[in-house]
């Protein structure tokens, strides 16, 4: 059985604005804006790369599609950094662009690459979503990342508690570091939180909710062995929580729970 999912890649050719040299330390990094200039998809093969590109050409940075296991296309933007990466995974409605440039940047300044995923709208009855993680995770490998972390924003952390579970047996070793941005009664409404929560334990993880959330926020209970659970001010509910009021305070947290667990030196 092939290891990895198929690769789909509509790749940016950025050289120009510095993507090439990303990691390594030279280029300039340029605006998020730039990166959304995709072109039309090119086939790839298993390995990542066409029969006409050298290898690695999918992983310089852009638009990219990401084909899952069960044949499902998902766009995603891949804007590389250093050799750590940061999977971002949206809330049940919206696209890749919910996090937005400066969510974006705050994790590219850090030194993470960063890979936010457009991930389906899963039927409860069959969750599938997990493998939207799995095909972001097969993806890395192909680009060479080490150590990486993933985000999900409030029904997005469903999608990492599934894969979580589904992986418990031989997971990832480089993915070291979970965060959940506003999780709640919908976390695990296709495998009961309650009934899998040691499955997060493993991998370190950070929850975080603010204080005044209306749209089913809540803290993890109980709350996984290894994990943090905090409370920020306001009302923010899921990506929105890192540029809302409480926004600056959960940066800083976030910032060091990375470095602790995911460190890019």
């Amino acid at each position: 059985m092939v290891e990895r999912a198929a690769l789909l890649i509509g790749a940016v050719l950025l050289s120009s604005c510095g993507l090439a040299n990303a990691g390594t330390g030279g280029g300039v990094r340029p605006p998020f804006a730039d990166l959304f200039r995709g072109n039309a998809p090119q086939g790839r093969n298993s390995d990542g790369g066409t029969t006409d590109d050298p290898p690695g050409q999918d992983c310089i940075g852009g638009d990219v599609i990401l084909t899952t296991d069960d044949d499902i296309e998902l766009n995603a933007l891949w804007a590389p950094e250093g050799n750590q990466a940061i999977v971002l995974v949206h809330k049940e409605f919206g696209d890749r662009t919910n996090w937005g440039g400066p969510t974006i940047d705050y994790f590219r300044e850090q030194g993470y690459s960063v890979l936010a995923l457009d991930r389906r709208v899963e039927d409860r009855d069959e969750p599938s979503a997990k493998l939207d993680v799995k095909v972001a995770a097969d993806f890395l490998g192909v680009c060479g990342i080490g150590k990486w972390g993933v985000v999900g924003a409030s029904t997005g952390t469903t999608v990492i508690f599934d894969y979580a579970i589904q992986t418990a047996p031989a997971r990832d070793p480089d993915l070291s570091a979970i965060v959940f941005l506003s999780p709640g009664g919908y976390t695990g409404r296709n495998n009961a939180y309650e009934d899998h929560f040691q499955f997060l334990a493993p991998i370190r993880g950070l929850s975080a909710v603010a204080e005044a959330d209306t749209n089913g926020g809540a803290q993890l209970n109980p709350t996984p062995d290894g994990w943090t659970s905090k409370s920020y001010t306001g009302d923010a509910h899921g990506e929105d929580l890192l540029v809302g009021p409480g926004g600056e305070q959960l940066r800083a947290d976030l910032e060091l729970f990375l470095a602790d667990e995911v460190p890019t030196n």
